[in-house]
């Protein structure tokens, strides 16, 4: 198959939104198909972007230089509002648009709404549903319309979707993969209790999470724990932690490269993932699991769809505090059930969870969708 990426933001920025389509071109590419990836030509591209150009030199970069008007989107900070992904998407799409109606081909893949509007009517576009919208909107709305086929990261996002947009057709489900060889376990010595990977938004419930560290540094009261991550949260967060005078326990840490993720992880004994809203399975909880340290996250959202409570991690209620304190304690006291917690989790990545799977199961969906 001739398959094109879609995604001007990947080449500059890392988020999951980002990750998730060049994991899936470089697996396509070694199944053997024509892989395009449509991006913006940038002087500040991301490690990830790369990374990704030198590890998968088959796979064309296609990149179109910013507009003046794109220049101009540039100059206000990516993540702060979707008005600012919205106009990047559809200056974007005005720009590709001549390229598109020259060249052909079997799928073009979108991992944002907006990004399917302006693709031109002789293009299969395939939108792929990564997280749930905070409300309707009639931009969104519009690019569902364009979207020949829908496919969704978690059974949680896909029945969001269809609820608040009443969705009849079909929408296919393909959950994010895992390097299970590049995400290993290894033994060594643990210099955090505790780990959070992810943005600081406010779905993301490090609030809660300072919380309950303040409570368990009762009993635990030399507990290191490491957060990785930025976003619009940071210095409420920061200030907070001043505030439940805990802030001493804790390493800060803004974006950091994959290496020195997969150490941190690996010399972690539990990843806390608390999210409370509008996730699909999250990466970085899998990523977790694949080093097979014991995992923590709420009973909500897509979590609940890779970890079984009690079986290959814990689960706790979103934003109940004395319920995520009680179940960081019970792991920080019990090496036996946390360390088997970690291998479970570890062998049921190696086992369905991985990047190979993944990219056959959207192969296949793709064919599927191209005989409709």
């Amino acid at each position: 198959m001739k398959i094109a990426i879609h995604q001007p933001r990947v080449s500059y920025y890392y988020g999951g939104g980002e990750r998730v389509p060049l994991e899936q071109a470089s697996h396509f590419s070694k199944l053997g198909h024509e892989v395009f990836v449509i991006t913006t030509e940038v002087n500040n591209k991301s490690q990830l972007f790369l990374d990704f150009q030198k590890n998968n030199p088959k796979v064309k970069i296609v990149a179109f230089k910013p507009t003046d008007k794109l220049k101009e989107i540039y100059k206000k900070e990516l993540g702060q509002s979707r008005h600012r992904a919205d106009a990047e998407s559809l200056e974007f799409g005005r720009m590709t648009k001549n390229f598109y109606l020259a060249n052909q081909f079997d799928i073009v893949a979108t991992h944002y709404t907006v990004d399917s509007l302006y693709i031109p009517n002789n293009q299969f576009v395939v939108l792929e549903l990564h997280g749930c919208p905070s409300k309707r909107r009639m931009i969104d709305a519009r690019s569902l319309e364009r979207a020949n086929a829908l496919v969704c990261v978690a059974e949680y996002v896909g029945n969001f979707w269809k609820e608040m947009y009443l969705i009849t057709r079909q929408i296919y489900l393909t959950y994010n993969g895992i390097d299970s060889s590049y995400y290993t376990p290894e033994k060594r010595a643990k210099i955090y209790d505790l780990l959070y990977v992810g943005r600081l938004i406010k779905i993301k419930g490090v609030d809660d999470l300072l919380h309950s560290i303040k409570n368990v540094a009762q009993n635990f009261p030399k507990i290191r724990f490491a957060i990785v991550g930025k976003g619009p949260e940071s210095d409420r967060l920061h200030t907070l932690a001043k505030k439940l005078k805990i802030n001493h326990l804790i390493d800060w840490k803004n974006s950091i490269a994959d290496c020195e993720l997969l150490e941190l992880y690996r010399a972690s004994k539990i990843g806390v993932f608390p999210s409370t809203a509008k996730e699909g399975v999250l990466t970085t909880m899998l990523e977790a699991a694949s080093c097979e340290i014991a995992v923590i996250t709420t009973n909500s959202c897509g979590m609940p769809e890779f970890l079984k409570n009690n079986k290959n991690g814990l689960l706790v209620e979103p934003h109940n505090v004395t319920e995520l304190t009680s179940a960081i304690e019970k792991l920080l006291n019990d090496d036996k059930l946390r360390n088997s917690l970690g291998k479970k989790a570890r062998a049921d990545i190696v086992r369905n969870w991985t990047w190979e799977t993944r990219a056959k199961e959207l192969i296949k969906i793709y064919k599927l969708c191209l005989k409709k």
